[in-house]
């Protein structure tokens, strides 16, 4: 297992916590990967998925989003007003027409879709979080991974809990003591978000801030 990939296995370990499975699936895209070009070719800018992330939980109503850049990954967080089904998720994320209307989903997945499936791929995971059942979906090297766990605690009851992993590029290590950012797309990311959400309808905290 190479560097960048257990790192993304340890982050989903601390994610999911304690838990039982229910099911897992593992999904190829790699006949789907045209979708995320098109993603990709379809946004201003390499770095603005994370823009249709914000968006994604600006459409589910969400009270807060909490976005977080560490060494490794963009973290980002948030509690849509629905609950999110795993199912549904993943056929968004695998559209090619994706339904009207549906309270933000879309901008979510298209967001993935271009970070994770475009001309330079990052790994990514999601886990969705509502009462005792937590749900994840991770790309990683072309794969689409699905899980289901039974929580012993239950988790919210109104509504889903969004946490989303997107691993930097190769040879980006991130930032160094919460100043310093290395690597084009880490840069690229927190300038798209200090420049283009000033206007964002909800609360936006950017490393705690």
């Amino acid at each position: 297992m190479d560097k960048k990939t257990h790192e993304l296995d340890e982050y989903l370990t601390q994610l999911r916590g304690k838990g039982s499975f229910d099911s897992e699936g593992v999904f190829t895209v790699a006949g789907t990967r045209a979708l995320g070009k098109l993603a990709n070719f379809l946004l201003p800018g390499k770095s603005d998925w994370v823009l249709k992330i914000v968006q994604g939980a600006c459409g589910a109503q969400a009270e807060e989003l909490r976005i977080k850049q560490t060494h490794h990954s963009t973290q980002i967080h948030f509690h849509t007003s629905y609950p999110l089904d795993l199912d549904l998720f993943e056929q968004s994320v695998l559209a090619t027409t994706p339904p009207r209307d549906n309270m933000g989903l879309d901008d979510l997945t298209s967001g993935l879709r271009a970070v994770g499936m475009g001309d330079r791929p990052r790994d990514w995971v999601a886990r969705l979080t509502s009462g005792r059942n937590e749900c994840f979906l991770s790309c990683v090297e072309g794969q689409l991974t699905s899980q289901r766990l039974l929580l012993e605690q239950s988790g919210p009851q109104d509504g889903t809990l969004v946490a989303l992993g997107v691993a930097y590029p190769p040879n980006e290590s991130g930032k160094l003591g919460g100043i310093i950012r290395f690597g084009e797309a880490v840069q690229n990311e927190h300038t798209a978000l200090l420049t283009k959400t000033r206007l964002c309808p909800i609360p936006l905290y950017l490393d705690g801030r």
